[in-house]
């Protein structure tokens, strides 16, 4: 398949790349522990890497959720992810109607999704590969739509 790399693509990679190299002169040049900076430098370097030939399946999402061998693998990547989606969403409302009844916004925390379930019926069309699906939805039976 041939995917366009867009310029926030080559930024992406850019930006991981740069900080995974950063790490390893950090391992390089501390004395004692600075070696378990070449954990995270290696997650970044391959999470750049994803970002640099625009492989959205890189995390091997399956079903909402991650392989083990990922999240050992890119947990230095996730954490961060994690943390800067949390920063992010209490910036901007969890979704916004767009049209009646379809409704589009970020990832939504487990109350939200609770809350919007009790609304009625949901479809769910995830366009992020880099985040896993809420554990809320798992095991309920909704009409989905893997993205990339």
């Amino acid at each position: 398949m041939n995917r366009k790399i867009s310029h926030q693509h080559y930024q992406q990679a850019f930006y991981y790349s740069i900080l995974g190299i950063i790490c390893l002169i950090m391992a390089y040049m501390v004395q004692g522990l600075g070696w378990l900076s070449i954990y995270p430098a290696m997650s970044c370097l391959l999470v750049g890497s994803a970002y640099g030939t625009n492989n959205p399946a890189f995390l091997g999402k399956g079903s909402g959720a991650y392989p083990w061998m990922a999240i050992i693998l890119f947990a230095p990547y996730l954490i961060g992810s994690w943390y800067s989606w949390r920063l992010y969403s209490r910036k901007i409302p969890a979704w916004t109607e767009i049209s009646p009844g379809i409704l589009q916004g970020r990832r939504l925390t487990a109350r939200e999704t609770l809350n919007l379930l009790q609304q009625g019926s949901v479809a769910v069309l995830d366009l992020a590969p880099e985040i896993p699906e809420i554990a809320v939805l798992r095991g309920i039976q909704l009409p989905t739509c893997a993205g990339p």
